[in-house]
């Protein structure tokens, strides 16, 4: 259905104004429209108009033809999103207690460690013992070792690893700010064309 609408919108004609261009008769003018004068600015402006309210025409088909299938798409994320919640909860409360049970075992070994290595003499040294894979009915528990970070001396980190932050600025220089160390503020003219 959108597709037909689509497609009769591309193969229609231009108002008779624009001397009954098809679409890509008009997109071929408009690239080569020089606008020297007048009679081509208000050419080109016209076409602008014309592309932006058919682009609308377009864009307002697309919305009501997918309108259905978007309220029955939300509506079953909607569904899934409230039966996955609890289970997201139990995995979570499952790995917390089995992260506890983990570091109950290595506490434990920890201890035996100390007892064997007060035992032994000063000779001999202990062998590590390893905590094993936990392997349950539904699920096996384990070590992995992630590399991991925290910044402790800010200012000695390299420029490198530093991101700036675009957004936040952004928002500073719409607000007024004259001058920001380090940043270069400046006013640039850009055309923005609007259809009436």
């Amino acid at each position: 259905m959108f597709e037909l609408a689509v497609d009769e919108f591309v193969s229609q004609k231009i108002q008779p104004d624009l001397s009954e261009l098809s679409v890509p008769e008009m997109l071929h003018k408009a690239k080569n429209l020089i606008v020297a004068d007048e009679e081509a600015f208000s050419e080109i402006t016209r076409i602008y108009k014309y592309a932006k309210d058919l682009e609308k025409q377009i864009e307002a088909q697309r919305k009501a033809a997918n309108a259905p299938e978007q309220s029955r798409i939300n509506e079953r994320n909607d569904k899934a999103k409230k039966l996955v919640e609890p289970l997201k909860q139990i995995q979570d409360l499952c790995k917390k207690r089995l992260t506890d049970y983990q570091l109950m075992l290595e506490k434990q070994k920890e201890e035996q460690q100390q007892r064997l290595l007060a035992d032994s003499s000063q000779e001999e040294l202990p062998v590590e013992l390893p905590i094993p894979t936990l392997r349950g009915s539904g699920a096996i528990v384990y070590y992995e070792y992630e590399r991991c970070f925290e910044v402790e001396e800010l200012h000695k980190v390299p420029n490198e690893y530093w991101i700036v932050d675009e957004e936040k600025i952004r928002r500073h220089v719409a607000l007024g700010y004259e001058s920001i160390p380090g940043v270069k503020i400046f006013t640039k003219k850009i055309t923005k064309v609007r259809s009436r």
